[in-house]
């Protein structure tokens, strides 16, 4: 995985009416993908919480707090697969551990290939991706707020995926 060319991307609605959108600037992990075998595919994924951005510092602050990603407690958000299932050659599932806020959730992310290319002929491809999951919040113990945050919060990733050398 390429960490500077992967974006982790959330929103979460705000008072019922609006959207917050936001990102992890920190991110790092490793991606095993087996093009002969992709069921045989690997995944750890590491966000660091206190890097969360939502375009708005006092926001970021807030967000940051005990209450909600408790990021001095718990300065990591994982996830580990164990598993991987295609649905078609571009399509597939991947399952696994996500691990937030000291507890441990069996996760399903449904990731998608969206490119393919070689920057050069002497090297294998390189591989661009999407994977999308939904966490609730309250399934974490992140129950503060109610009403004004939504409990469901969709997590894309976009990013590439390099060849080994």
């Amino acid at each position: 995985m390429n960490p500077q060319k992967t974006n982790v991307n959330f929103e979460v609605s705000y008072l019922k009416k609006s959207m917050i959108k936001g990102t992890f600037n920190k991110v790092d992990g490793t991606i095993n993908y087996d093009e002969n075998k992709p069921q045989n595919t690997t995944v750890r994924f590491t966000v660091y919480t206190d890097s969360v951005d939502t375009d708005l510092k006092p926001r970021d602050y807030f967000i940051r707090r005990k209450e909600l990603l408790n990021t001095k407690q718990y300065p990591t958000i994982k996830f580990t697969s164990s598993g991987a299932k295609l649905k078609n050659p571009r399509e597939g599932h991947v399952t696994g551990k996500f691990n937030a806020l000291g507890q441990s959730k069996p996760m399903t992310v449904k990731v998608t290939l969206t490119d393919v290319y070689t920057q050069s002929k002497t090297e294998p491809s390189a591989l661009k991706f999407k994977a999308t999951a939904l966490v609730n919040r309250h399934d974490f113990g992140v129950t503060a707020f109610p009403g004004i945050f939504g409990t469901t919060i969709p997590i894309v990733i976009t990013g590439e995926l390099m060849p080994a050398k």
